[in-house]
């Protein structure tokens, strides 16, 4: 009974992984968002901020961390591949030291 609700996000992962498959970009850098996010709103929350601010500020740490996949591919012209291997190994990274 337990297993869906932790199963959900790893679902909503795959559906985005689907999307960008759809459009042509091997996009493997989806735990690497998923954990800045997790961590900055976690921290946001634990600052005594709201949960929509808390919301706001994850999703704007995995933009930030996506719009790096997506110059790093789309204008630098880098391998989609080794891309989203750096922005696991970023994402991980961060969490790994601030949180």
């Amino acid at each position: 009974a337990i297993i869906p609700s932790y199963a959900a996000p790893l679902l909503l992962a795959s559906l985005g992984l689907i999307i960008c498959e759809k459009a042509g970009v091997l996009n493997l850098g989806a735990e690497g968002l998923m954990a800045v996010s997790a961590m900055t709103g976690a921290m946001t929350v634990l600052s005594g901020a709201d949960p929509w601010v808390s919301l706001a500020a994850g999703s704007a740490a995995a933009m930030a961390l996506a719009l790096l996949f997506a110059i790093s591919t789309v204008a630098l012209r880098a391998n989609h591949t080794l891309a989203g291997l750096a922005v696991v190994a970023i994402g991980l990274g961060i969490t790994g030291v601030v949180g």
